[in-house]
């Protein structure tokens, strides 16, 4: 499977009621969509339902192709799925993980259209849609998704050097996970970060780690975009923390801080093993009132 994008999320608090489009959606593993009447236990049920119903998922060219069958004016939001996607196969995912944003995903079951759904929309609609209205899908690790959001299978090579990059900085960096650093990097790793030179091994890397929490112990790492190809990944990020201790010759001022940055990365086997991360120093030494460049 090739990735493509979510392109628009839609919900609906009860059963029949109108959907709503929405810019962002909270997904909660194991239960689905904030607000959807599936989450909140209120839909539409079939006599079959299956072992799960998390999220529902429908090709916008499978809108078009119905559409274009039927003589029909549809949007995606018509056919009463969550998320609307292009450039995927859904089909295709069905037993499968992958991922939309933050969030994964199983590909649970087809989801087969209803005569409940031609109520709604129009008769001819059952047959149409037959095989290509959509997938069923459990969370498996819930988070913010997005419209614009990349759809990616799992078990692809890219995919899994983005997500060990997640794993750097969510389970290691954020949580200050010092143990984490022999699974995810390489023994040999060479870092060079914002706030010091080259260094070579993780335990040097453990003792740069330290240097940033005895300086701001609340320092918290986001990731805005993630960009994968070949053995590389480039993240964008965002970095704030609150100034407890001594950094760049300047004493604790118990500001608040945040600034922008980007982080590059190498794998092999798994690991990462070099890594080069650029915060944007000038608007951090603005904020923490240093007088001059270190």
């Amino acid at each position: 499977m090739n990735s493509g994008h979510l392109i628009s999320i839609h919900t609906a608090p009860a059963a029949g009621a109108p959907m709503q489009a929405l810019e962002s959606a909270h997904a909660i593993a194991g239960q689905g969509l904030e607000g959807d009447r599936y989450f909140t236990k209120v839909g539409t049920y079939s006599n079959t339902p299956g072992a799960v119903r998390d999220v529902t998922l429908i090709e916008s060219e499978a809108v078009e192709q119905v559409n274009a069958k039927l003589g029909t004016k549809f949007a995606p939001s018509d056919m009463r799925r969550n998320i609307v996607t292009r450039g995927v196969a859904l089909n295709h995912l069905v037993g499968q993980d992958f991922r939309i944003g933050e969030v994964r995903l199983r590909g649970e079951r087809l989801c087969q259209p209803c005569s409940y759904l031609e109520t709604l929309t129009q008769v001819g609609i059952k047959a149409a849609m037959q095989h290509r209205a959509g997938l069923r899908a459990e969370i498996l690790i819930g988070g913010t998704i997005r419209a614009g959001d990349e759809i990616a299978p799992a078990n692809d090579p890219l995919e899994q050097n983005k997500q060990l990059v997640r794993r750097f900085f969510d389970e290691m960096w954020n949580p200050w996970d010092f143990a984490k650093a022999d699974e995810l990097l390489d023994e040999n790793i060479v870092f060079r970060g914002t706030l010091g030179s080259e260094l070579k091994g993780r335990d040097a890397f453990r003792a740069y780690m330290r240097k940033v929490q005895s300086a701001f112990p609340d320092f918290h790492n986001a990731i805005v975009q993630l960009t994968a190809e070949d053995d590389r990944v480039v993240a964008r990020t965002m970095y704030r923390g609150t100034h407890r201790g001594e950094i760049f010759g300047v004493a604790p001022t118990g500001k608040e801080i945040s600034y922008a940055g980007a982080a590059f990365f190498r794998m092999a086997g798994g690991k990462i093993i070099h890594g080069w991360v650029l915060g944007d120093l000038l608007p951090l030494l603005r904020q923490l009132g240093a007088q001059k460049l270190p």
